[in-house]
């Protein structure tokens, strides 16, 4: 969590800018990366790394790749194998997939009797 991301993905397009090597998974999981969120490639740095909160899903995209490039398997694929399926969750992904438009749960109600609701999502 602690080791700058650009030792796993030294060749990724970010500006000339020295702070993207000072960059840390804790600083994009905790959305201080100094990214902005969704601008175009090569990425620029805003402010310190660490010093403030701003979102980014450009952080989250960069951590990815340097994940895939360290694990030889994409995130999708990798987070299957350790989490999903040695927990049970054949319903769960990181992005949508047919199985998610059905969103069911089971509730007790104060008397006792089961409840189950159903939610449809209509998503292409």
């Amino acid at each position: 969590m602690e080791n700058p991301v650009a030792e796993y993905l030294p060749e990724y397009e970010i500006s000339r800018d020295l702070r993207y090597k000072i960059i840390t998974p804790r600083n994009i999981l905790c959305h201080s990366s100094g990214f902005e969120n969704w601008e175009q490639k090569p990425l620029s740095i805003y402010f310190e790394p660490g010093s403030k909160f701003l979102y980014s899903g450009e952080g989250y995209t960069y951590l990815q790749e340097a994940v895939d490039n360290v694990t030889g398997k994409n995130l999708q694929g990798l987070v299957e194998e350790e989490i999903f399926k040695p927990l049970q969750m054949y319903s769960s992904a990181l992005t949508w997939t047919p199985i998610a438009a059905i969103t069911c749960n089971e509730n007790t109600t104060l008397d006792g009797s089961v409840e189950r609701r159903c939610i449809f999502f209509n998503m292409p």
